[in-house]
């Protein structure tokens, strides 16, 4: 005989890693409690119904319960009715007929696309506007003088890289005779031109959309100028200062915000915002793709966190206790060297205090390995990162090539093999 219970879900990153979508994972507990006598659980409803194989749940997710019990953010009660599902899983439960795809009911697992950019050469090293090869529209598009990807958004960062491997692997027959070329600028006898790797976060449902856009997305900005924006500059190329300073309208500009000029940090939408400030070097290689991706996420998700601990006070968000609630300080020092890619300007106190910040993130834990690689890449000399970057977009995308391979740091390599073997 069947019988309903109410399930709180919850995203199991290794369960997800591991492509376990036909099973819910439960602690000890919480199978006594609902005594189940059958092997398979249903959840959702309608078309979104799922029938889960009963496990047992892993250690590192009764853990993540036993911490949310710890800090205060989750009863004992609540966590006796949890159960671990993977992201997608999570995902398709929770979609609502009609419903935006960038619409999550969990602050902890927001949805995250991209539409990043580059360039291409033709076989005598010249650049070929991207609008003159393909047509505008479609996964595989242009925007004016730059190829642009638009992979289908995920709540799994890893899914929509592979979604961005996707589209790569399969490019339309008019691409197949240039060289895919990704960075932060290309310049030639004409101008300079610059590429942008924007990438799109999702509202939770928890959030008021106007709300999200008075407040939280420029604060969410903010935080990821600081902790993202800024310690890629150390090795952001080529010619990163152009993109803002060798154009007249200074794209992505950081610390504006939405001011609704084409230098906006963010663009704002009733169900996501895009953050506008990264260049295009993240699509060089998958690997660091997954790194980028996942360090924005987990920023992201951690501000919405932050804001939920304070019962969704939005006015917080616009408060000096903000800022000091992620470790920030120095703004105008750290926004001008993201703006002019100062990277001879960022200091060792600089680079202390900002793993500070990374590692005090409240969702560190589920990107440790983002985040490591994130700090190990960072740490590491610049110059020798820059000299082992290969911004050719097809021996990482399409041949597999791996990531700063010809880098022997020990420690580098260990941390970008961990992101690596995501899949």
């Amino acid at each position: 005989m069947s019988r309903k219970v109410q399930l709180t879900l919850m995203a199991s990153t290794k369960m997800s890693e591991n492509k376990e979508h036909g099973i819910i994972r439960l602690p000890k507990k919480a199978r006594i409690r609902f005594g189940f006598t059958n092997s398979v659980v249903v959840v959702g409803k309608g078309e979104h119904r799922f029938g889960l194989e009963v496990k047992k749940a892993y250690t590192q997710d009764v853990q993540k319960l036993a911490k949310k019990i710890g800090s205060g953010k989750m009863s004992e009660e609540e966590a006796l009715t949890s159960g671990f599902v993977t992201r997608s899983v999570l995902q398709k439960v929770n979609r609502r007929q009609g419903e935006s795809v960038w619409i999550s009911d969990s602050l902890e697992e927001i949805t995250v696309g991209a539409d990043p950019e580059f360039g291409l050469r033709d076989s005598y090293g010249r650049f070929i506007r991207g609008g003159n090869v393909i047509k505008k529209e479609g996964a595989f598009g242009s925007d004016g003088p730059a190829v642009e990807v638009r992979p289908a958004p995920s709540v799994d960062h890893v899914a929509m890289v592979g979604n961005i491997t996707e589209i790569l692997q399969d490019p339309p027959e008019v691409m197949k005779p240039y060289k895919w070329v990704g960075g932060a600028t290309f310049s030639d006898e004409h101008r300079n031109y610059w590429f942008g790797g924007h990438i799109h976060l999702g509202r939770p449902t928890q959030i008021d959309p106007d709300d999200a856009i008075e407040h939280c997305y420029n604060g969410i900005a903010d935080v990821l100028d600081h902790l993202l924006a800024f310690p890629l500059v150390r090795f952001d190329t080529p010619n990163p200062n152009l993109r803002r300073h060798g154009c007249d309208f200074g794209y992505g500009t950081a610390g504006t915000g939405d001011t609704g000029d084409t230098n906006s940090s963010v663009r704002s939408h009733a169900d996501r915002f895009e953050y506008r400030v990264l260049s295009a070097l993240w699509v060089a290689h998958p690997t660091l793709a997954k790194i980028v991706v996942g360090a924005t996420k987990a920023i992201t998700e951690s501000v919405y966190a932050g804001i939920a601990d304070k019962k969704f006070e939005y006015d917080w968000v616009d408060t000096p206790g903000f800022r000091k609630g992620f470790g920030i300080s120095g703004s105008r020092a750290i926004i001008d060297i993201i703006n002019r890619s100062k990277a001879d300007s960022i200091t060792k106190d600089h680079m202390t205090r900002w793993r500070n910040q990374i590692r005090d993130l409240e969702r560190f834990d589920d990107y440790s390995e983002e985040l490591n690689a994130l700090i190990a890449l960072v740490g590491a000399d610049p110059s020798v990162v820059k000299k082992h970057l290969d911004l050719d977009l097809r021996q990482g995308w399409c041949e597999g090539k791996r990531f700063l391979r010809g880098m022997n740091n020990t420690r580098v390599r260990d941390a970008l093999e961990a992101v690596a073997a995501k899949k």
